[in-house]
C-alpha cells in the first residue's frame, strides 16, 4: 500500500505539478534496504557525512545514495539514512532516532536534505494546522477529486489574504469598508503598493 500512494505521489509531482517530492519515512522501504547494501558492502557510491544541528542541539550521521531506482517509482531517486543523537533527554521521544529520506529532486546536499526532512513539520504545525484550525479543514469531506482540490485552494488562498490581513497597519484597516466592492478594490491597492515598492511603479488603482 505505500508503495502505491508513494508512486502516486511522485507522478503527481513530476508530471502534474512539475515539482520535486521529498519524503520522511521511518519504514525500511525495498528502496532503503537497497541503499543499506550499498553501505553494508562499502560501495563508492555512498555519500557520508558527520556533523552537529545547532539549532535541534544534535549530532547527526547522514549516508546518502543518489541515482538509485526503486521497484514501483519511475524516476531516480537519492535516498539517505539519517542516525540522529540529541545532547538532552526528549520527553516521550528516544534520544536516538533513525529516519529515512527519499527524493526525486538528486541535487540537493545532505546538509540539505537533512533540513527539508525537518522543514515539513514546520509546514505541518504552522501551515495544515493552524488552517484546520481556523476553517475546520479536517472537517470537510467530499469524494469529487476536483471539489477538494478547489477547496484547498480555496483555503489557501483565504489564509493567505488573512495573513495579509494581520500585518496591514491601523491605517490601512480604517480604509476597509463592508461591501465587497470596497474590500476587492483595498486589496487591490494594497498588493499594487507592494509592487511600487518593489519595482519603483508610480501608478495605482483607483
Amino acid at each position: 500500500m505505500v508503495y502505491i500512494i508513494l508512486r502516486n505521489l511522485f507522478k503527481i509531482c513530476r508530471e502534474v505539478l512539475h515539482s520535486h517530492l521529498l519524503v520522511k519515512t521511518s519504514e525500511r522501504l525495498n528502496v532503503v534496504k537497497d541503499v543499506e547494501y550499498y553501505v553494508d558492502n562499502h560501495a563508492s557510491e555512498v555519500i557520508e557525512q558527520k556533523g552537529y544541528d545547532c539549532e535541534r542541539l544534535c549530532s547527526y550521521e547522514i549516508k546518502v545514495v543518489k541515482n538509485i531506482s526503486a521497484d514501483t517509482i519511475d524516476y531516480p531517486l537519492q535516498v539517505a539514512i539519517v542516525k540522529e543523537k540529541y545532547a538532552k533527554e526528549r520527553k516521550n521521544r528516544p534520544q536516538e532516532e533513525t529516519f529515512y529520506i527519499i527524493t526525486s529532486d538528486l541535487d540537493l546536499t545532505p546538509q540539505q536534505l537533512i533540513y527539508a526532512a525537518h522543514m515539513r513539520w514546520r509546514i505541518e504545525n504552522n501551515g495544515f494546522k493552524t488552517m484546520n484550525h481556523l476553517l475546520g479543514t479536517k472537517k470537510k469531506k467530499t469524494k469529487d477529486e476536483t471539489a477538494s482540490e478547489n477547496i484547498l485552494w480555496i483555503e489557501i488562498i483565504a489564509m493567505n489574504l488573512f495573513s495579509l490581513f494581520l500585518d496591514c497597519k491601523k491605517a490601512d484597516l480604517r480604509q476597509l469598508k463592508g461591501t465587497v466592492v470596497e474590500t476587492f478594490k483595498f486589496w487591490l491597492n494594497y498588493f499594487y503598493i507592494e509592487l511600487i515598492q518593489k519595482y519603483s511603479i508610480t501608478q495605482g488603482f483607483s
